[in-house]
C-alpha cells in the first residue's frame, strides 16, 4: 500500500451493487490513469464500445485525460463525456503507457466529471481479490502467508465498500490509498488457489462487521496501532506501539526484505518539490523529527524555513509526498536525518506505514511453522477471525 492520490466523486445515479443472487462486484477506481498525459485502450474482439452515447466498432484508442480528450484509431479527436468497454466473457481490455501495459477483466468505464477524468472498473470480487493477492505478495510468499494475507485483503475489501457504499466506487488501486491492483496478470491459479482456501473466512470488528485490516511491506521491528494515523501534534498518542515485530532473539521478522534498509540523499530543492502545492517554502534550512513516545518513528516533520520559521507536517504526509513527486526510496516514517550542506541525507528501516501485519514478516513466520491463524492473531489482536457467509457480509 503508498502513492498517488484518488479522485473523489459524488455521483449518486453511478452508485450500483450488485443484487442478492447475482455475482457480487467490485467497483474498482483505476487512479493511475486519470493522473497520466496520455494513455491507450486495446479492445479485444467481441466487445461493445459505447463513446458519448454511441456505439463505436473500435479496438484501439488513444485517451488524453488532462484534455478529456478520446482519439480513435484513424485520428479522429472527440471531447470525452462517457465511454463504456464491455468485453466478451473472459476477455480483458488493455491500458498502456510507456511503463508498459495491463489488462483489465470486467465493465470498464471512463467518464468526464468536474473533477478530472473517473476511470472504474467493474469486474467480480473473486477474479479483483485474487489480483490483489497477487500484487501485494504473490507466488514467493509463503502459502500461510499468503492466507494470512487472503483474509486482509477480503476483509479490507468488504470494510472499505461499505464505507464507500454512497460513492461511484468501492475501492481505488493504488497502495497508500488502498491496496494494489494491477490487473487480471497477477490472479494467477495459485491466487486463486489460496483466496478459495480461506472463503468465507473475515476479521470482523466488535459490531460483527469487517475490519479494515491495515498491512504493509516491511516492517522495521515493531508495529504502530492504527490510531497513530489520526494522531494530533498537541495529543500525540500515549501507547503508539502494537508490538514488537522482532523474533526471540530481538532481530527484526522483517530483516530479510530486500526494503528493510533505507538510505538516500535528497537536495533541498527535490524536498520543495516534494513538498509542492501543499507547502510553499522559499528555502528548507533544517528538518526536525518528532517522533511517537519511545520509538524512532516520526509523527511530525518540522521543516525550518528561511525566516526560521518551524512548519510541522504528519510524518506519513511527509513520506507520501516524497515517494510520489521524487522517490520511493524513503521507505518509512521509521527514519533519521542529517544535514549534509544543501542536501538531506535520510536512514532508516521498513517499507510501508508500519501498521497491521508486515508481508515479508508474515512470510518469515510462516517459514518457521506459523499457520495463518496464527499469523493474524499477532497482527490483528483487536479483531476476531470468523467464518461468515459472503451474502450475509453483503447484506449487512
Amino acid at each position: 500500500m503508498h502513492r498517488l492520490l484518488c479522485v473523489i466523486c459524488m455521483v449518486a445515479d453511478l452508485c450500483v451493487c450488485p443484487a442478492l443472487g447475482a455475482e457480487d462486484l467490485a467497483r474498482v477506481n483505476l487512479t493511475g490513469y486519470a493522473q497520466v498525459p496520455e494513455f491507450a485502450l486495446t479492445i479485444s474482439p467481441g466487445s461493445r464500445v459505447t463513446v458519448n452515447g454511441r456505439v463505436v466498432p473500435t479496438r484501439t484508442c488513444r485517451v488524453l485525460p488532462p484534455k478529456k480528450l478520446l482519439i480513435t484509431a484513424k485520428d479522429v479527436r472527440i471531447a470525452l463525456e462517457l465511454i463504456t468497454i464491455e468485453p466478451a466473457a473472459g476477455k480483458v481490455t488493455g491500458f498502456t503507457t510507456p511503463l508498459g501495459t495491463q489488462e483489465f477483466l470486467g465493465r470498464i468505464e471512463i467518464r468526464n466529471t468536474r473533477d478530472g477524468i473517473l476511470i472504474i472498473n467493474t469486474l467480480p470480487v473473486r477474479d479483483y481479490l485474487a489480483s490483489v493477492l497477487g500484487g501485494e505478495m504473490g507466488g514467493a510468499f509463503h502459502d500461510e502467508a499468503l492466507k494470512a494475507q487472503a483474509v486482509a485483503v477480503r476483509s479490507y475489501y468488504y470494510a472499505k465498500r461499505r464505507l464507500n457504499r454512497r460513492q461511484t466506487y468501492d475501492v481505488c488501486n493504488t497502495d497508500g490509498i488502498d491496496m494494489v491492483y494491477r490487473g487480471s496478470g497477477f490472479a494467477t491459479p495459485k491466487m486463486y488457489e489460496i483466496l478459495d482456501s480461506t472463503d468465507n473466512l473475515y476479521l470482523v470488528g466488535a459490531d460483527g462487521t469487517p475490519a479494515l485490516a491495515l498491512f504493509h511491506s516491511t516492517s522495521g521491528g515493531l508495529i504502530l496501532k492504527d490510531e497513530v494515523f489520526s494522531s494530533d501534534f498537541y495529543s500525540p498518542p500515549r501507547e503508539p506501539v502494537l508490538c514488537a515485530d522482532t523474533d526471540e532473539k530481538g532481530r527484526p521478522l522483517a530483516a530479510s526484505s530486500p526494503y528493510f534498509e533505507f538510505e538516500l540523499t535528497l537536495r533541498e530543492d527535490q524536498l520543495l518539490r516534494a513538498l509542492g502545492p501543499t507547502l510553499k517554502l522559499g528555502r528548507l534550512l533544517e528538518i526536525r523529527l518528532r517522533c511517537f513516545e519511545g520509538t524512532e518513528c516520526v509523527d511530525f516533520v518540522g521543516l525550518v524555513d528561511e525566516n526560521g520559521s518551524t512548519h510541522w507536517l504528519k510524518g506519513f504526509s511527509f513520506v507520501s509526498m516524497v515517494q510520489q513527486r521524487v522517490t520511493l526510496r524513503l521507505g518509512s516514517i521509521r527514519f533519521k536525518v542529517q544535514k549534509e550542506g544543501d542536501s538531506f541525507r535520510f536512514t532508516g528501516t521498513g517499507f510501508g506505514h508500519q501498521c497491521g501485519m508486515s508481508q515479508y514478516s508474515a512470510d518469515n513466520l510462516a517459514r518457521n511453522g506459523c499457520g495463518f491463524e496464527e499469523i493474524l492473531t499477532r497482527y490483528y489482536p483487536r479483531y476476531k477471525l470468523v467464518n461468515i457467509p459472503t451474502a450475509q457480509v453483503i447484506r449487512n
